[in-house]
């Protein structure tokens, strides 16, 4: 799983960005159960889950859960985005 298109992203702090330039932090999970958050869904470094698993010939569903940090100050109303590329191996 990439670490998405926002400038200075890394796999624990992605980076949602406005139309504005202004960024916002958020991780990614597997899920909200994801041991109370504290390991971002990733590429398996820097305290970061690597989902690893084997396929079984039936479709396999993911339910990956966001969450953006809190404290963080929000300078423009705006529609902030980030795309993240996730790479399958088989």
């Amino acid at each position: 799983m990439s670490v998405g298109t926002g400038a200075g992203a890394s796999p624990a702090s992605r980076k949602l960005t406005a139309t504005q330039g202004s960024t916002l932090n958020y991780s990614i999970f597997q899920s909200l159960n994801d041991a109370l958050l504290q390991s971002p869904w990733a590429d398996g470094i820097g305290g970061t889950t690597l989902l690893i698993g084997n396929g079984t010939g039936v479709d396999q569903i993911f339910n990956p859960f966001g969450r953006i940090f809190s404290g963080q100050t929000i300078p423009f109303i705006s529609q902030y985005t980030d795309t993240i590329t996730v790479t399958v191996e088989f």
